[in-house]
């Protein structure tokens, strides 16, 4: 048996260099001419011919606008819930949906910040206030016990990079990492980010260098303080966000780590308050005092 290639469906996207015209090439399949597009979608992320990210965050945005608003009377609003439980509802699918394969991106300041702007709506929106109240966003994220949104692409990127480090030589992710072109040479002036230039800029947000990076990679006894010490210091001081009194719901564990693989960090986490409720105290655990000793109240329905 032979594949077929659904002409119809099959579009081509070309990442040019700076250097290069961009005159739109032809591709033939099954003796049909290929469309040319500009961006398209694979394996859930939007692939751009100028390398950037640009589309795919505004994706990302929409894609969690979406999920926050299918929970947002069921859940966000619901008063009869409490907020540990509406955090752990909204980092467990609208932060997962917004942060998807983020472990692969170069972001710039225009990307933080719209994601920053989403990620403090939902929480004020959780939290029932408005921009009228004047409450900053510090306040805001300390209140939900979250954190923001580049300490938690920091954390994904520099733990995936802890997992393709300790991967073997022979592994294609870490041969992509340590690869280098032999040919060419970057003109002078301002220079696009580079998937590296980001990583180094995390690690020394962690008061890691990056000449020990596999040192500290494998050494996961020895890795949690520098990275979490340095992380904090780094974000916090720049976000003037004040450490939360108690753990966050979701993340139990240290707030940045480059685990072995043999640990769950590389592996999407399930939080238990986002299990089925299978009995009675379950039900009344999530309800505040008030509703939990009172009447019966319907959390949802369907």
């Amino acid at each position: 048996m032979g594949l077929t290639v659904n002409t119809i469906k099959t579009e081509v996207v070309c990442q040019w260099s700076a250097d290069i015209p961009s005159t739109p090439p032809a591709f033939t399949a099954a003796g049909e001419q290929l469309s040319v597009v500009p961006s398209f979608r694979y394996l859930g992320s939007i692939l751009s011919e100028d390398n950037t990210i640009d589309n795919e965050v505004q994706n990302r945005i929409k894609q969690a606008s979406a999920a926050f608003g299918r929970l947002r009377r069921r859940v966000f609003q619901n008063k009869n819930l409490h907020l540990r439980t509406k955090v752990c509802v909204y980092q467990a699918i609208c932060i997962t949906t917004l942060l998807y394969s983020c472990e692969a991106w170069v972001t710039y300041s225009r990307h933080i910040r719209a994601l920053e702007q989403f990620h403090i709506r939902c929480l004020q929106r959780i939290l029932g206030i408005t921009w009228r109240d004047l409450v900053p966003h510090s306040e805001v994220l300390s209140k939900t016990n979250c954190r923001t949104i580049e300490a938690t692409i920091t954390q994904h990127q520099l733990r995936w990079l802890g997992h393709v480090v300790r991967m073997p030589s022979n592994r294609l992710p870490r041969r992509v990492l340590y690869g280098q072109l032999h040919h060419g040479r970057r003109s002078a002036g301002g220079q696009k980010k580079r998937y590296k230039d980001q990583l180094k800029t995390a690690l020394k947000k962690c008061k890691v260098r990056p000449e020990a990076l596999e040192e500290v990679a494998a050494d996961v006894s020895q890795q949690v303080t520098p990275v979490v010490s340095g992380l904090l210091l780094s974000l916090l001081a720049s976000s003037a966000v004040s450490p939360p009194s108690h753990p966050s719901p979701i993340h139990q564990g240290p707030l940045l780590s480059l685990s072995s693989p043999s640990v769950s960090a590389s592996r999407p986490r399930f939080h238990p308050l986002i299990s089925p409720l299978r009995s009675s105290i379950s039900l009344r655990s999530h309800l505040p005092p008030s509703v939990s000793s009172g009447s019966r109240h319907v959390l949802f329905s369907y």
